[in-house]
């Protein structure tokens, strides 16, 4: 029969054997394994290097966005001012018209008031001539009744004497 030696290096043979084809299989799938997981780690680098990139271009345009609209608002603020000026300097315009015609209308006024006043004293002045005139009418004619009584040139010298 067959030696019992001879079986049990067959058998150390043979499973000598399958743990090698087995160690060798191990390895072949830890060599995927690892594989694999390096390509994960290259896609996740990539992906995450897109995600930057993405991110980055984003970030580029939302400046590029703010910086278009910054230019928009400051150039619509300036509008705005110079609108605002315009219009500011219309209304000063306007009221220094105003101011200039109000003091033109006070001198007029005050002209005016002079104008009255110097019509007042005239007519006053002269209410007082018509009565001193008056007066002296009165008197001529009383003058007049007493050198009617009187002789010519009594008469004559009265009344030079009274001129």
């Amino acid at each position: 029969m067959i030696d019992f030696g001879l079986l049990l290096t067959i058998i150390n043979s043979v499973g000598l054997l399958i743990i090698i084809i087995m160690l060798l299989y191990a390895q072949k799938k830890i060599k995927i394994a690892h594989k694999m997981m390096s390509d994960a780690r290259d896609r996740w680098k990539n992906t995450k290097r897109d995600i930057e990139a993405e991110k980055r271009e984003a970030l580029v345009k939302l400046k590029d966005d703010i910086y278009r609209k910054r230019k928009e608002f400051e150039l619509e603020l300036k509008r705005e001012r110079l609108e605002l000026d315009r219009l500011q300097n219309k209304l000063n315009t306007r009221y220094d018209n105003a101011e200039k015609k109000e003091q033109q209308f006070d001198e007029l006024r005050q002209e005016l008031q002079q104008k009255e006043r110097d019509l007042s004293r005239s007519g006053d002045i002269l209410r007082v001539n018509e009565i001193k005139l008056k007066n002296l009418y009165n008197e001529l004619i009383a003058k007049l009744e007493q050198i009617s009584n009187m002789s010519k040139s009594d008469a004559k010298q009265t009344l030079f004497d009274t001129l």
